[in-house]
């Protein structure tokens, strides 16, 4: 019989467990609450409940909503339909001044050129072509059109009907945002928070968005209020940090709202208040902030904050899931591998983790191993849990090392080797993992000093290999 260690995430990262025995060496670590499955004894907790991944507290390394940073650009500022020449309404029929404007633009009228590029890039009384909205956005800007000077840098940042270029974006960005034209100073800050296109500096990137901000511009208002969180560009200040979260929100800019309610969540700029944090959240979400959609489940799925739901988790878990939020993917997996709010599904949970697993999530690649080892869902396939076991183990999850450490020493997916077994437990082991340095005891009790030493020195090459493959 083997046990392999399951992970399901929380504050502290607890596990709800499945790990290994020796098989060369005698029964032993005997625990509670057994279910069969396959050829495999699952060992789940008693004394834990269900718990996900937990809400990020800001304790020592202050950082709200993060995940969201930076906003990022957005498509072409102006709605088709508030064209220059229709300042108060649409034309009624895109098809009828298509002609009129393409007959100004051969004459070098720059606004039918940057409107031609707007009704190209959408579709509007033309086929979508991106690469004629370029053509006519280039045209306008190069006649000093902020707003096609802008349009132009967001195909470039985004690869639509040329090639992506992150340097020609922020070149357009930058005559826009010579121009004052917040949107582009909004999008030149970003580039230059993430070093895109540019050098990556803080301090421009704050005052590019501060130009923008103080226009009003939303996205702007919110990244700066990021920066004041994380103190990069800005002297580390949360009241500082809730009044552009704030100024943003009153603008109903979702994941400004899902920041103020992680200063509320925790207390920082502002007295700590659960009640605002949960409903600043669902506002977000219920605009489609796929963060805030996350944070809620996870609200729900702790029952911490709020009464514990498990139906409204999934239901909030699996619309993040479905923007690629992959946390929510992994704890919708987490539902229905146990049937909390869901019957459960096996097929559905492998389903789940597949998407988190994909996306390098290590507890997801973990659990799936975990369902490919006990046939769970997907067909019986020792090879392919290892191979999940492995992506994990080597991102530092402990839970995945330990099992790996099982797969050898049962010879399971691998050829069996207990010097590789003592080796993968030892880095678990390591790692904090209470299975594996219970199973190191044991081993070292009742395995030869040969075999211990050959997998210490196993152990010290593999983490030397490990560290290795994280630097390239």
């Amino acid at each position: 019989m083997s046990r392999l260690e399951r992970r399901t995430s929380s504050p502290e990262h607890l596990n709800s467990i499945a790990c290994s025995e020796m098989i060369t060496l005698v029964i032993f670590l005997v625990l509670v609450s057994v279910t069969m499955a396959s050829a495999f004894l699952f060992v789940r907790r008693k004394d834990v409940g269900p718990v996900f991944c937990s809400v990020e507290l800001i304790l020592n390394n202050p950082a709200p909503c993060l995940e969201i940073f930076p906003t990022g650009v957005q498509t072409a500022h102006f709605d088709p339909g508030v064209l220059h020449e229709h300042r108060h309404g649409a034309p009624e029929g895109y098809q009828d001044v298509v002609m009129s404007y393409l007959i100004a633009a051969e004459q070098g009228d720059a606004k039918a050129q940057y409107n031609l590029g707007v009704l190209y890039e959408y579709g509007r009384g033309v086929k979508q072509d991106y690469l004629a909205a370029s053509r006519f956005y280039r045209m306008a800007a190069e006649q000093g059109v902020a707003e096609a000077q802008y349009n132009l840098g967001v195909l470039y940042e985004n690869g639509y009907g040329v090639s992506r270029d992150f340097l020609e974006a922020s070149r357009w960005y930058r005559v826009a945002a010579d121009q004052g034209f917040a949107p582009a100073q909004n999008n030149l800050g970003v580039l230059y928070a993430s070093g895109q296109g540019v050098r990556q500096d803080y301090d421009k990137a704050a005052g590019l968005y501060r130009m923008a901000a103080d226009q009003g511009f939303a996205q702007a208002q919110n990244n700066l209020g990021v920066l004041y969180v994380s103190g990069q560009g800005a002297q580390q200040d949360f009241a500082e940090a809730f009044k552009y979260f704030h100024l943003a929100a009153d603008q109903n800019f979702p994941e400004a709202l899902c920041n103020l309610g992680d200063l509320y969540l925790n207390g920082c700029g502002v007295p700590q208040d659960y009640d605002e944090s949960v409903r600043l959240y669902r506002m977000a979400a219920e605009q489609g902030d796929a963060i805030a959609q996350s944070k809620l489940g996870a609200i729900y799925a702790e029952g911490q904050i709020a009464a514990r739901d498990y139906s409204a988790a999934e239901y909030w878990f699996h619309l993040a899931a479905e923007q690629g939020v992959v946390k929510a993917q992994y704890n919708m997996g987490v539902l229905y591998e146990n049937g909390y709010g869901v019957p459960r599904d096996y097929l559905e949970a492998s389903r789940f983790y597949h998407m988190a697993a994909d996306l390098g999530f290590a507890d997801a690649q973990n659990n799936l191993g975990v369902l490919y080892a006990g046939g769970l869902g997907v067909a019986l396939d020792f090879g392919e849990a290892f191979k999940y076991f492995r992506m994990a183990a080597e991102q530092g999850n402990a839970s995945s090392q330990t099992n790996i450490g099982v797969m050898y020493v049962y010879g399971q997916g691998v050829p069996q080797s207990d010097e590789y077994a003592y080796a993968w437990w030892t880095l678990a082991a390591d790692n904090g993992d209470q299975k594996a340095q219970g199973y190191l005891r044991f081993a070292e009790e009742h395995l030869s000093p040969g075999v211990i030493e050959k997998g210490r020195q196993l152990a010290r090459w593999i983490r030397m290999q490990l560290k290795n493959s994280l630097k390239q």
